[in-house]
């Protein structure tokens, strides 16, 4: 049985238009890239409303002045994929779809307002790891969606682009997981897979989907 699918927004359903949040903020720290963007995760995609005092500490952590943080943040958007629509209307008539995404806050929001505006009619609701607490893959975040549906964890199946954040997540919570290589990342080798593969499916692109849910 599938009760309710959960996929990923940027590079599953399509790509995010305008500045990456770390993008912006690398150009203000003295900090290494890879830095910047963990303590840009630390703070942005945790916590909402952002604060003055989240604010503060980020550029503390960035060594960045205040002043410099940009107000209003550059504006982003959202763009589907072509067969993004069609095979969410296919997958609607199986299951109830909903949304559920790794996003900074500063950016979020006017990502996620163009993605409901390009795929809404087929999405109900837009999960956000900024308005939950939590960043995939903590396995929280599928039970507690599971939990709030009144399902089994076991009867949702999440589908992504990210092996780690997406399958793995998805998978130790007990969930099933496609894996969809839309942004050219192949699976992993499958002797690194969980132990519970049966509960896994790769597929090449969106249309691929289709075909796993069908055989499940």
């Amino acid at each position: 049985m599938i009760a309710l699918f959960v996929i990923d927004a940027g590079d599953t359903l399509g790509t995010y238009t305008g500045p990456d949040t770390v993008e912006v903020l690398k150009h203000l720290s003295p900090l290494n890239p890879r830095a910047v963007g963990e303590e840009s995760r630390r703070v942005l995609h945790r916590n909402h409303p952002l604060t003055a005092e989240h604010v503060a500490d980020l550029c503390a952590a960035l060594l960045i002045d205040p002043s410099q943080w940009p107000d209003p943040w550059p504006a982003n958007g959202f763009v589907p994929f072509p067969d993004t629509n069609a095979v969410l209307a296919d997958l609607a008539r199986i299951a109830p779809i909903e949304v559920l995404t790794n996003l900074a806050v500063t950016t979020g929001p006017s990502r996620m307002t163009a993605l409901r505006e390009a795929c809404g009619q087929h999405i109900g609701r837009i999960h956000t790891s900024y308005q939950r607490g939590l960043c995939k893959p903590d396995y929280r975040l599928w039970k507690s969606i599971a939990l709030e549906r009144g399902i089994h964890p076991g009867d949702i199946v999440h589908i992504g682009d990210g092996w780690t954040q997406d399958v793995r997540g998805a998978v130790a919570a007990g969930c099933r997981a496609i894996h969809v290589s839309t942004h050219g990342r192949p699976a992993p080798h499958r002797r690194t897979w969980p132990a519970d593969e049966d509960r896994i499916g790769v597929a090449g692109d969106l249309r691929g989907v289709l075909d796993i849910v069908h055989r499940w």
